[in-house]
């Protein structure tokens, strides 16, 4: 584990209200060092857009503030629009951005900060700060999100550059891993490190007390739930959803988290027995949890979720229910916990399967594999690669026995 390091880290997702692996990472990190979580830079048209649509939105007064033991809050003020555009516009606006993070951070009293990053965009920070190092952590293949504010040619452009920056790049997935063109990284030598998503256990383990108490909105819903948690984009398979829907028309299909996608939601909505219920803060996901029978994750298959390793996932096999997928590359690795489905016909076939299933043997293996497969354990095996980089620099970091690394 890193021990007693001041960490800047430069999230591409705001701190609330939701929960994905920045926020994990970086609250693992503070339980021993200390951390400065810095909220994207959003335009002041994108503030007034979530106000319209009465999204979750952030002051726009900037300010550092205390959000945990060891883990402090940065929300950067309103910026120029189109930096994920324009290399020149993401130049000024990051500028602008490291001059405030000097700031803050000379204020907490970091010194030779790790700087970590999540985003392409962020290349233009790294290396400002006289860092004792830096590494991206990369959860997705950003040149192929359906982002309206992106020009994927730009994007390319910027992460090539933060790529040959960073001292390490993390990634999360295989595919990730192999490198976006097929061809491998390996030229990168030992950069590159696979470390995937998880699960903070403690959170979706279902020992009983929630049982028995849903939430108001979930006693009306007709059992049993077959359920999904998590966003509704251009890559949910909606029409799969649809089929399931017109096929078991006694079956409730509870879907939790911001539709992203108009034409998606569209078609969801026409259905009979389909509930959107829209975005929950995350500590109220294991409620929804508790009242599924079945878990879903219904992706389609393409180059963009073939490098998707999901979350939800280990959430899921945490409460220890079944959970029905479709064939992705990342988690077919769990054939002996997971059904996966190819067609139409086969999500109807293996969701009717893991209504019948019974055996609370599986439902232990499942719990037990979220275990192998936490959050902690994660930032465990980020410390083991940073520890491994500063013992090939030599540069006066001294390697522990126990893999963990200290200032000397």
């Amino acid at each position: 584990m890193l021990q007693d390091r001041d960490i800047v880290y430069f999230s591409c997702l705001d701190w609330e209200p939701g929960r994905a692996r920045p926020q994990h990472i970086a609250l693992e990190l503070a339980a021993a060092n200390r951390v400065l979580y810095v909220e994207p830079m959003i335009s002041l048209a994108s503030i007034v857009e979530r106000l319209i649509r009465q999204e979750h939105t952030r002051s726009l007064m900037p300010r550092v503030r205390q959000i945990h033991n060891g883990l402090f809050l940065y929300t950067p003020p309103s910026f120029l629009p189109f930096s994920l555009r324009s290399e020149s516009l993401n130049s000024i606006n990051k500028s602008l951005l490291v001059r405030c993070i000097r700031n803050a951070i000379g204020k907490l009293g970091f010194r030779r900060p790790i700087v970590a990053v999540s985003h392409p965009s962020h290349h233009e920070v790294v290396g400002r700060f006289d860092e004792e190092f830096s590494f991206y952590d990369c959860m997705d293949h950003y040149t192929l999100l359906p982002d309206r504010r992106a020009n994927p040619v730009v994007l390319a452009a910027m992460e090539r550059k933060l790529v040959k920056k960073a001292d390490l790049v993390f990634v999360t997935s295989e595919a990730l891993h192999r490198g976006q063109d097929g061809e491998g990284q390996e030229g990168n030598g030992s950069k590159w490190v696979l470390v995937r998503n998880g699960v903070d256990l403690n959170h979706f383990e279902s020992d009983g007390c929630r049982l028995g108490e849903p939430d108001q909105e979930l006693a009306g819903i007709p059992r049993p739930i077959v359920g999904y948690i998590g966003c509704i984009g251009s890559w949910f398979d909606g029409d799969a959803i649809a089929f399931l829907d017109a096929a078991r028309p006694d079956l409730s299909l509870v879907l939790v988290g911001p539709a992203l996608d108009k034409a998606t939601t569209r078609k969801l909505r026409s259905c009979g027995n389909v509930y959107l219920l829209g975005p929950k803060p995350y500590q109220e996901l294991p409620r929804y949890l508790d009242a599924f029978a079945v878990c879903l994750i219904p992706f389609q298959v393409n180059e963009l979720t073939r490098a998707v390793n999901p979350v939800k996932l280990y959430e899921y096999l945490a409460t220890g229910k079944p959970v029905v997928a479709a064939e992705l590359d990342e988690i077919t690795r769990y054939r002996d916990l997971v059904s996966f489905y190819a067609t139409k016909e086969d999500l109807v076939r293996q969701v009717e399967r893991a209504l019948r299933e019974q055996d609370p043997d599986v439902a232990r293996l499942r719990v037990q594999v979220a275990g192998e497969n936490t959050w902690r354990r994660r930032v465990e095996e980020m410390g083991g690669a940073l520890a491994s980089y500063l013992a090939r620099g030599s540069d006066g970091n001294a390697i522990r026995n126990d893999g963990s690394f200290e200032r000397s």
